[in-house]
């Protein structure tokens, strides 16, 4: 390649960074029949600063059947910043 004007390059600097920012992902499930319960959840960040919380509950008697679940994730990294929220409820009376 033949450059004729030199005025025109730039020297571009740049972190050696394979994979950058904030990323959260969260998945769960709630499951409930008759004299049966189930919930599950999964709350994940990457990132320089990260924040995951989860909750789930089951109830189960004679008469119904209840589970629910809610969860959270948050990440930084620099000013990227990632959120993911979660919930879900399943039940049988």
């Amino acid at each position: 390649m033949n450059i004729q004007d030199l005025g025109n390059c730039e020297i571009v600097e740049l972190d050696n960074q394979i994979m950058g920012g904030a990323a959260t992902y969260l998945g769960g499930k709630a499951k409930a029949k008759q004299g049966y319960a189930d919930a599950s959840v999964t709350a994940v960040g990457v990132g320089k600063n990260n924040s995951t919380n989860t909750k789930t509950n089951a109830y189960v008697s004679k008469y119904s059947s209840v589970s629910s679940y809610v969860g959270s994730a948050v990440s930084q990294t620099g000013d990227d910043y990632s959120v993911s929220y979660g919930y879900g409820k399943d039940y049988d009376y």
